[in-house]
C-alpha cells in the first residue's frame, strides 16, 4: 500500500462515519417531532398549569392577586381559562393572556411595561419559552415525556 493510498482510506472511512453520524441525528429528530409538546406556566417558580399543545385554540388569562373572575368573564375569554391568584399580601401585579394553538403557544397580550414577552412571538420548540420579568411569569415548552434526549445524551 502506497502512502496516497494510505490517505485515501482515512478520509473514505471518516467521511463515511460522518454520514453514518448525520443519518442517526436526522432519525433522532423525526423521533423527538412525532412527540406530543408540553407548556408549562410557571408564576414565582413553581408550575401552576402544564398543557398539551393539541385540540383546539385556546386562551389562558393568568393573572396576580386582585379583580378575577368578574374581569375574565367580561374580556370574552372561553370556559376553560385558567386565572391564578396570587397568594399572599401585596397589591395586583397585573396579567398575561397565552394563547394556545396547533402544536405552539405564545403570549398574546400583558399589562406589563416592556412587552418583552408579547413580542417574543410563538413558541412551537421543545427548550422555548416566554418570560415576563414583571410579572414573574414564565411560559415554557418541553417535549412530553421528558427523559433523556438526543442533545443531553
Amino acid at each position: 500500500m502506497r502512502r496516497g493510498d494510505r490517505w485515501m482510506a482515512i478520509v473514505t472511512m471518516a467521511g463515511a462515519a460522518l454520514l453514518i453520524a448525520g443519518a442517526l441525528i436526522q432519525q433522532q429528530r423525526r423521533y423527538d417531532e412525532k412527540k406530543p409538546l408540553e407548556a408549562e406556566i410557571v408564576r414565582d417558580g413553581r408550575v401552576i398549569e402544564t398543557l398539551a399543545l393539541t385540540g383546539p385554540p385556546r386562551e389562558i388569562r393568568v393573572e396576580s392577586k386582585g379583580a378575577a373572575r368578574a374581569a375574565d368573564a367580561s374580556a370574552g375569554l372561553p370556559p376553560n381559562e385558567i386565572t391564578e391568584v396570587r397568594q399572599g399580601g401585596g397589591a395586583a401585579h397585573g396579567f398575561n393572556i397565552i394563547r394556545v394553538e396547533r402544536g405552539r403557544i405564545a403570549v398574546v397580550s400583558a399589562d406589563c411595561p416592556d412587552g418583552a414577552c408579547v413580542r417574543r412571538g410563538w413558541i412551537s420548540h421543545a427548550g422555548g419559552g416566554a418570560v415576563c420579568l414583571p410579572h414573574r411569569l414564565v411560559v415554557r415548552i418541553k417535549g412530553a415525556g421528558g427523559g433523556v434526549d438526543g442533545v443531553s445524551w
